[in-house]
């Protein structure tokens, strides 16, 4: 008899209770509806990107290899011309160097330059302390003729 009693319990705690078949087939249909939309949604969407690579195939790179065919040799030429250029300057370059007098001027006048921007830093800074002083004595009379003149009308 008790096991009778634990028996209906069971069943009526499973029937009232337990919500697992349920949520399991709600489970089961949204995947299969959520897999066969995604499924169509990529064939698509693959449909599309195979489109586009057989256009490019067919159509763009027999283009792009012909322009190619036709420009590389100019910007060949024009490469070997820019290479020509540069080996020049370097050559040049390695010339100037090369002559020790320029060297010693070189330096002396950096020297000269770097003595001329510390002494124009210098300068700047003393003109900017000597506004700064000037504009304090400024405001110092201004504040005194506006005392005086409040005192001239209160009077």
């Amino acid at each position: 008899m008790v096991e009778n009693i634990i028996k209906d319990t069971g069943q009526i705690h499973a029937r009232l209770l337990d919500h697992r078949p349920i949520l399991q087939g709600e489970l089961k249909y949204f995947v299969k509806e959520f897999e066969t939309k995604r499924n169509d949604r990529e064939y698509d969407r693959l449909k599309k990107i195979l489109n586009q690579v057989t256009d490019t195939n067919e159509r763009f790179i027999p283009e792009n290899v012909t322009l190619m065919e036709k420009q590389l040799p100019d910007i060949r030429e024009q490469l070997a011309g820019a290479n020509r250029m540069c080996s020049r300057i370097l050559v040049k370059e390695e010339q100037r160097n090369a002559a020790d007098p320029l060297k010693e001027k070189k330096s002396e006048r950096q020297q000269q330059w770097s003595e001329f921007t510390r002494q124009q830093g210098e300068k700047s800074s003393d003109v900017d302390k000597e506004h700064v002083q000037r504009m304090n004595e400024i405001k110092e009379n201004y504040e005194e003729m506006n005392k005086s003149l409040l005192k001239n009308v209160q009077t």
